[in-house]
């Protein structure tokens, strides 16, 4: 192979049924595709022998975290083995990624975050991504036959990847839509004056603040529009599922029941919010209390707690709530921070966290 393929792209993907989707959609127009296990460390992966030369890397989130590796981290080694490679983060359970997101990328030398996708709406999730990723690598465009005709192919052979997140968001919005449904004013409305009752709430000895039951939600929606109880539950689910609302512990999906979410934030709340400067503050000399904490005999050195970094971020920023456990979250997603036992989601309450570049420090 010639020393500098740039027709190439490296695929280090969660499972081989997204691997298999990718490689075939990347060969569709016209370009090489090979997937590769990522090592322990980034260091491994920048010193594989298949990464040298290639054009691009596409690379999930989710597997780097279970490695410790911090997206930005992987990007330093690998552009500085070759400065010439685009490198794509795939979030693969978000249906979007917010412009302070991608910001935040750029300036840690990533082309590119992608949100997921489902082949179940392709033209709408499938096709977007893909588009981004040639147009990023100075391809002319995608070609939207051979696009098609591969997936085509792949639904009629059954071979789509498993249901998951992008796929059934997609068939909470067409529903919503074709019962003439417009899921964004829905949400609106939940928020504005006589909007869903929000208040601080009690459970087992613990209160959670600002924050709504489920089954309330359902109610309201159902007496404010007229809403059939599944079509207000199936509007509140897909809320849900694009992160316009979390559970409080966010260990719960939504659900018509007894259970306390939070709106995450309006665009409005949290898009002026520069993630490379909250970065940067949350780890300087005002930002978020740093100290060796105990929780069951053990010790946990250089963390932080969730509902101290929370009120900090609503101080400094103006935030409410919901929209600053969202930019919290966006930096646990991101890599940045991390649950030091990788069991939570960032959320308000005392649970510890960690910035991913501290682990060094405490390893060394």
């Amino acid at each position: 192979m010639a020393p500098h393929d740039r027709n190439r792209i490296a695929l280090v993907l969660g499972n081989a049924e997204e691997e298999r989707l990718w490689l075939g959609a990347f060969r569709s127009q016209g370009m090489e595709a090979q997937a590769l296990a990522l090592g322990e460390d980034a260091e491994a992966l920048a010193s594989d022998p298949h990464i040298a030369g290639a054009r691009a890397v596409m690379v999930d989130a989710p597997l780097l975290a279970l490695r410790g590796i911090a997206p930005s981290t992987l990007a330093a080694r690998l552009l500085a083995a070759d400065p010439r490679l685009s490198i794509f983060v795939r979030l693969p359970s978000r249906t979007g990624i917010s412009p302070p997101e991608q910001a935040w990328a750029r300036q840690a030398g990533i082309a590119s975050l992608l949100p997921g996708s489902s082949i179940a709406a392709w033209q709408d999730s499938f096709a977007t991504v893909v588009s981004r990723i040639m147009f990023t690598l100075g391809r002319p465009g995608i070609d939207s036959a051979k696009l098609e005709a591969y997936v085509t192919g792949l639904m009629r052979s059954g071979a789509e990847p498993r249901p998951g997140p992008i796929k059934d968001a997609y068939v909470d919005a067409y529903q919503l839509e074709a019962a003439g449904i417009n899921a964004m004013r829905l949400a609106e409305a939940m928020q504005g004056e006589n909007g869903v009752a929000v208040a601080d709430r009690a459970w087992r000895g613990r209160t959670y603040r600002e924050c709504f039951v489920a089954s309330e939600a359902v109610d309201w929606l159902v007496a404010r529009f007229g809403l059939r109880r599944g079509l207000a539950l199936r509007a509140c689910t897909f809320l849900w599922r694009t992160g316009r609302i979390h559970h409080v512990l966010r260990e719960a999906a939504f659900d018509d029941d007894f259970l306390f979410f939070r709106f995450s934030g309006r665009r409005s709340d949290i898009e002026h919010v520069d993630l490379v400067q909250v970065e940067a503050a949350m780890r300087g000399e005002r930002g978020v209390p740093l100290a060796e904490r105990t929780h069951l005999g053990k010790v946990y050195p250089r963390c932080f707690v969730g509902s101290d970094a929370v009120d900090w971020l609503m101080a400094r920023y103006r935030l409410p709530l919901g929209a600053a456990e969202t930019v919290g979250q966006r930096l646990l997603d991101l890599g940045v921070l991390h649950h030091v036992l990788d069991e939570h989601g960032f959320v308000e309450g005392r649970f510890f966290y960690r910035f991913r570049a501290d682990e060094v420090a405490i390893l060394a």
